[in-house]
């Protein structure tokens, strides 16, 4: 199930958001990261937002 599947990649993401803050207060991580990061997640919340209403969608 794919909801399932993607609801399973968010604590990686997390973790991957904490190590991204980490390097960047240590001054190690590149400045596009940042930007990545950010577009990244923003593509990720918006297709589990998708895949989860298409679901309910086909349940219905």
């Amino acid at each position: 199930d794919e909801v399932n599947r993607l609801s399973g990649l968010q604590p990686q993401i997390e973790r991957l958001k904490i190590q991204s803050i980490a390097l960047k207060e240590k001054g190690q991580g590149p400045m596009f990261l940042d930007a990545d990061f950010v577009a990244f997640t923003n593509h990720f919340k918006q297709v589990f937002s998708d895949v989860q209403a298409r679901e309910k969608e086909l349940q219905t």
